[in-house]
Order: structure tokens, then sequence, then C-alpha cells
């Protein structure tokens, strides 16, 4: 949160008043003091993964790791790859944000944060093809009722979900080809746009999230394929909001987006602000802004 306000320069009492309230809302994190006497090496730190007691062990670890073998960071990521679901993408959206901002104690925090919180979640891929990929997700606000989700949290159902295999009679199992990071970016953008769900602009964060760290993926086509089959899941285990034509709007500057979102009191348009104007760097379109000023101009007149 504070790389994102930063970079669109908002002012620092406001981001330390914004943080302080976010910090707040946080439940405290403890920790067993006998866990900060355990030092994690290469051959050992896999054996804690998940354990959040142990977040500063892995801080001190990927910092060591930065510092010293900065490659052998890419294979304890892939030891994690299929944890960047958790915590409704979070972790997968800091670890981005620690690449973007260019910081080598954040990347180590985010890293361990990630493994720390490490909770893995795939997906069997049925034999099913698809190429329609948005009206693919679309079409399962139809068969909703069919799976009754127990569950509480978001990530807990979309466990639920992957664990059922009726379900993924539902799923597509989708060509190499025809499914790539730019396919994802225009589904989560139809999702964000014609939804209001706060989920579903994490969801775009985690796409631009997974374009930032992509290189580190041993695997990429594979993954690519367990993420959309995570926003498949993720859709359902909100509700399969209905997907709505979006208001026409104007395209702004990105200073005067920026200047709104000084005022924002929701996290969710925070990220999904920053998200529109890194990728708008990256793939220059008026899309972008447009989304941006949208989901902000939204907020201000509540």
């Amino acid at each position: 949160l504070i790389v994102a306000m930063n970079e669109m320069g908002i002012s620092g009492s406001r981001i330390r008043s914004l943080t302080k309230e976010y910090y707040r809302q946080t439940p405290e994190l403890s920790w067993q003091p006998a866990a900060e006497e355990i030092v994690l090496t290469q051959e050992n730190w896999s054996l804690y993964l998940g354990q959040k007691e142990y977040y500063r062990c892995f801080e001190r670890f990927f910092q060591e790791l930065i510092a010293n073998e900065p490659e052998a960071v890419r294979v304890c990521f892939s030891a994690m790859e299929d944890g960047i679901y958790a915590y409704d993408f979070c972790g997968l959206i800091r670890l981005a944000y620690a690449f973007e901002s260019g910081q080598k104690d954040e990347l180590a925090r985010a890293l361990a944060f990630l493994a720390a919180g490490y909770q893995p979640l795939s997906f069997a891929l049925p034999a099913k093809e698809t190429k329609v990929f948005i009206e693919q997700i679309s079409g399962l606000r139809e068969k909703r009722e069919k799976y009754l989700l127990t569950e509480q949290g978001l990530f807990r159902r979309m466990r639920e979900i992957a664990e059922n295999k009726k379900y993924l009679q539902d799923f597509a199992c989708l060509e190499e080809e025809n499914l790539n990071i730019y396919t994802l970016r225009a589904a989560a953008i139809r999702l964000a746009r014609e939804t209001d769900e706060d989920e579903l602009k994490y969801l775009f964060c985690a796409v631009h999230a997974f374009r930032v760290v992509a290189s580190l993926f041993s695997k990429l086509p594979e993954r690519i394929q367990q993420f959309y089959l995570a926003m498949q899941a993720m859709y359902l285990a909100i509700g399969a909001p209905a997907l709505k034509a979006p208001e026409e709007a104007p395209e702004k500057q990105w200073p005067l987006i920026f200047q709104l979102c000084a005022v924002s009191e929701r996290v969710a348009s925070l990220f999904f602000v920053y998200s529109c104007y890194r990728e708008n760097q990256f793939a220059p379109s008026s899309i972008y802004s447009q989304m941006a000023y949208q989901i902000i101009h939204r907020e201000m007149k509540r």
C-alpha cells in the first residue's frame, strides 16, 4: 500500500494516516519466541513453509539470499508457485510491488510473507476446451446453485471448489497458444469494470502482479492455466455477480486521478488505480485511465 501511494505522489502525512488506520484494523500476528532462534538455510527452509511464526526467520533468510545468491531466489520461488493465491492474492501483489519498487528489503519481506503464509492451491485439468474466456467465466453464474459452498473466506471457498470433482466438469482445459498473460488481463478488465466487487479489483491487481513476476515461474504456460482456473473459482466463490455494461467513462489525466486517490478510503481502489497505472506504462491504452477514473469517481459519489 505504501509503495502504491508513494508512486502516485500522495503526501507522506496522508500515507501515514491511511496505513495507521489499515494497521489498526489488522489483527496482530503473534509468534513463538523460540522461532527466532531457528536459522533457515537452503537445505531446511522449505520444512517451515506455511508456519506464520517463522516469518522473521524467512525474512532474514531471503535478505541473505538476495544479497549473496540472488539466482537461488528463483529456485525458492518455484517451491511456492502454487501458493500465490493465498490471502486473496495479496502475497502475489505484494511481491510484484516489491519488484517494481526496487527495494531489496521489501522484496525479502514479500517473499517471507509468501513463505510464512504458504497455502497451496491447484486444479485438475479436464479434457474440455474453450477459446472464449470471459464467456466461460460469466457462464458459471447459471451453474452456481449447483455448488453449495460451505466454507467461510474467499481462499477456503476457492480450495473447496478445486477439490470438487464434479465442478471440474465446468472448467476448461485451455489450449496453450490461446491462453496467455494478455487474455488473462482482458478477462480481468471485464470482470473489474462490469462489477463493483472489491475482490475482482484485487483480481485485476493480481493479473498485473502475475505479469511482473512471470519470469520467476518455472513452467509459465502451466501456471497461466492454473491462474485462469483460479480466476474462475474466485468468481464463483464470491457468488458469480452479474456482469453489467459499464458506464461511459471520460479519459482523464493521471495527475487528476492521483489527486482523487489522496482522499480515497478504500484500499482496493488504491491498489486498482496503481495497477491500472502500471499496466498503462507497460502497454499504453486509454482503457486504464478510464477504468481508474471510473472506480475512484464512483467512490467519491458515495
